[in-house]
C-alpha cells in the first residue's frame, strides 16, 4: 500500500501520462462538447396541495420575461410523474436557444 502522499502523486502522473492526445496540444485544455440539452427540477402544486401522480407537463422558452418572442417550440411531457409536487425533466430547446446574448 502507498502512503497518502505517494498514492497522490501516483494518481495525478497517471491522469497526466493517461490524458488524451489532444489535452496536450491544446496547452492543457480539455475541450468537450456539452449539447443543449439540462435537467429543470420543478415543484407544481394541485388546488394549493403538492401535486402526486401523472400529469401533462409544456414547456416554452421566451426571449424576455414578459411579452417577448417564443425562441423554441413547445416541450411536453404528457403523463409525467410527480411525487410530493416534484419533478425533474430533461431539457433540450435546440442548440440555438441559448447563443450567450442578453435578450
Amino acid at each position: 500500500m502507498l502512503p497518502g502522499s505517494m498514492l497522490a502523486a501516483f494518481v495525478i502522473a497517471l491522469l497526466v501520462f493517461s490524458a488524451p492526445r489532444s489535452f496536450a496540444q491544446n496547452g492543457g485544455t480539455l475541450q468537450a462538447s456539452l449539447g443543449s440539452a439540462f435537467s429543470y427540477q420543478g415543484r407544481l402544486s394541485d388546488n394549493s396541495y403538492p401535486a402526486n401522480g401523472s400529469y401533462d407537463l409544456a414547456f416554452k422558452l421566451y426571449a424576455a420575461p414578459q411579452g417577448g418572442a417564443a425562441i423554441a417550440e413547445e416541450r411536453r411531457f404528457d403523463d409525467y410523474p410527480v411525487a410530493n409536487g416534484l419533478f425533474t425533466v430533461k431539457l433540450d430547446f435546440g442548440p440555438g436557444a441559448f447563443t450567450g446574448e442578453a435578450h
